[in-house]
């Protein structure tokens, strides 16, 4: 069995200094630093923008059982705050709690594909005794590696790489802390590599651990907690403070190597330079067309974020990858923005399930509803007479492309299957553009839904209202059961979906020539979309292009769907605006290529979708198609 590592800092060494970590260099697909290159970058600096944006940070909301310990412990969105005098970002465990579950807070990145980083935080430990102030990064009980405080004797740092086995070296090393951890500054840092831990403080190396490294990809979560056991001596008498000035975090990502490492034609700067001294998990001469970067609204001047929205630390994926290649360019001409109409089939068949189940296929302007029925004693069972196709065809899509291209793969046996691969152009995403922006308001006609078409919720009065909550998100969807159902509305939570009202806007993408279909099967109270122009400036109720509502008058909701007509290379503008005035809510929104696949979809009543990648905010090209104005100036 190896010895751990040796401590290399005496506890009574406490003389720090506060220094930042010197930040890395921006070198085609990579971050360079000082612990290695990584492909990813993620931070904030809340002594400068306390108000501002956060990237790919979820809150955590839910509970760890007590097991064997005192007292259950509960995440809770409530706890994680602003100090507007202190310039920080604040994790409180409230203080007087004396039963379980214990209420404290946490942070971790949106990704758990993290695979090495080097991640820098800034922070006031809190003296308070009763909790632990930690920063993590967590796969599983055995992948992970802790770089902690405890608050009933802050004179010293807990730094842990956890047992990967019940018969592994137990590595955990205690070092002197700085003598004023909770009244100044204090850079605590971290590098996970291949192989080895490494601990900082204010730049000083202080201590490394080479046994129980863990292997597998993870996320990085900040944490103030406690669950009354010995190792916590908690819960806190008062209130228990973490406050975080500034996280610098440098992420090698799988999800990015992968993607990397499918296009490598794309970082010539990296390919120049080859380094070998980068710690990614991929090839360091590749590059990658995809580039996402989102952030969350922090618009609250109040010292909770709680009360700005549900959650304004939230984000979709990001990822840092960047390339000057103008992928996926073609000639460009307006869009036919004239709607079409497509024209529905439905068959009716009896099958074998127990239960009807309906589907919807649209391609071009003619679409099929499909409903499957139980059959009945002795009724034929429906069968396809269609004989196998002695072909398959994959579906592809590629940044490099300009026109649609096709592969044919020659069977190597014959009469074997023949493989026709189909690539098609994508949006260039560079300008971390991809998804779709949403802005949520409180219902301000809630109650009229019961009025057959809803005639008094007007969608132009939002224009100049400030939303409750603004993300982007990768579908539409929403669905709640009744008045105070709390429900997940893109990763923000808890939010009441009764009177709730979503807009989203974005831009379609044209991969393939021909008509894409916009569809709304069902809403639940009512829901606009506009297309084109209108869609970015100048919607009103009257331009609508799509209105669906519901009422009590309606048996069956008839399905709404325009279709438009796009050439390879074209941006549409799209706006979908969906309103609850009280009780159940549900909103749905797909589009359809011309060749039927689906390029954004909801899942019905799961609050859940899916969209392709030709759903991006806005072209990074702005002669291509303008950016929607900011949510609450909106013309």
């Amino acid at each position: 069995m190896k010895r751990a590592a040796t401590n290399l800092l005496a506890l009574g060494s406490t003389a720090y200094a506060y220094t930042s970590s010197a930040a890395g260099s921006k070198s085609g697909c990579y971050w360079n630093t000082e612990a290695g290159s990584f492909n990813t970058r993620f931070g904030h600096d809340f002594s400068l923008d306390l108000y501002g944006t956060v990237q790919d940070l979820l809150p955590n909301t839910y509970t760890v059982l007590a097991g064997l310990n005192p007292l259950a412990r509960r995440f809770d969105l409530v706890n994680i705050g602003l100090d507007p005098l202190d310039l920080s970002l604040t994790l409180t465990v409230p203080g007087g709690q004396t039963t379980g579950p214990i209420s404290v807070a946490q942070l971790e990145t949106e990704y758990s594909d993290i695979l090495y980083a080097s991640v820098r935080t800034v922070a006031k430990i809190s003296n308070v005794p009763g909790t632990t102030n930690a920063f993590i990064f967590y796969a599983n009980d055995t992948q992970e590696v802790d770089f902690a405080f405890l608050t009933s004797d802050i004179s010293k740092a807990w730094l842990t790489n956890e047992q990967t086995s019940y018969g592994s070296p137990y590595t955990t090393y205690s070092v002197a802390a700085p003598a004023d951890a909770n009244t100044a500054w204090h850079e605590y840092r971290l590098d996970w590599l291949p192989g080895v831990s490494k601990f900082y403080i204010d730049g000083v190396l202080v201590q490394t651990i080479t046994d129980n490294v863990p292997t597998t990809p993870g996320s990085w979560i900040w944490n103030n907690w406690s669950n009354g056991n010995a190792w916590t001596q908690g819960p806190p008498l008062a209130d228990s403070v973490l406050k975080i000035r500034s996280i610098d975090a440098y992420f090698n990502r799988t999800s990015v190597a992968d993607t990397i490492n499918s296009n490598p034609l794309l970082c010539p700067a990296v390919a120049a330079s080859s380094s070998s001294s980068s710690v990614a998990p991929s090839s360091s001469s590749s590059s990658s067309s995809v580039a996402s970067s989102s952030s969350a609204s922090i618009s609250s001047s109040s010292s909770s974020i709680a009360s700005a929205a549900p959650s304004s630390i939230k984000s979709s994926s990001s990822s840092t990858i960047s390339t000057t290649s103008s992928s996926s360019s073609s000639s460009v001409v307006a869009a036919n923005t004239a709607p079409a109409t497509v024209s529905f089939t439905t068959i009716t068949t009896a099958w074998t399930g127990t239960y009807t189940a309906t589907s919807t296929a649209v391609s071009g302007l003619a679409a099929t509803v499909y409903i499957q029925t139980p059959a009945k004693k002795g009724q034929v069972i429906s069968t396809s007479s269609t004989a196998k196709a002695s072909y398959t065809t994959v579906t592809t899509h590629s940044g490099t492309a300009s026109t649609i291209g096709y592969v044919t793969a020659t069977p190597r046996a014959a009469g074997a299957t023949t493989t026709v691969t189909i690539v098609y152009p994508t949006p260039v995403t560079t300008c971390g553009n991809q998804g779709i922006n949403f802005a949520a308001y409180t219902n301000k006609y809630s109650g009229g839904q019961a009025t057959y078409g809803y005639p008094s919720f007007i969608p132009e009065t939002y224009k100049k209202v400030s939303p409750w909550f603004s993300d982007d998100t990768t579908y539409i969807a929403e669905s709640n059961d009744a008045y105070g159902d709390w429900i997940n509305v893109y990763g923000y939570y808890p939010v009441d979906g009764s009177n709730l009202v979503l807009d989203h806007t974005f831009y379609l993408f044209a991969s393939q020539t021909g008509y894409y279909s916009l569809n709304i099967p069902y809403t639940d109270d009512i829901q606009f979309v506009w297309v084109g122009a209108n869609a970015v400036s100048g919607w009103t109720r009257a331009n609508a292009d799509i209105v669906q509502f519901w009422s009590s008058q309606i048996a069956t909701q008839t399905p709404q769907t325009l279709a438009y007509y796009l050439t390879v290379g074209q941006y549409l503008p799209i706006r979908v605006m969906w309103g609850n005035g009280g009780g159940q809510g549900d909103l749905r929104f797909n589009i359809y290529a011309p060749d039927g696949s689906s390029v954004l979809s909801s899942n019905a009543g799961q609050n859940s979708g899916i969209s392709s990648v030709d759903i991006v905010q806005n072209p990074c090209n702005s002669a291509l198609g303008a950016k929607f104005p900011t949510w609450g100036k909106e013309t």
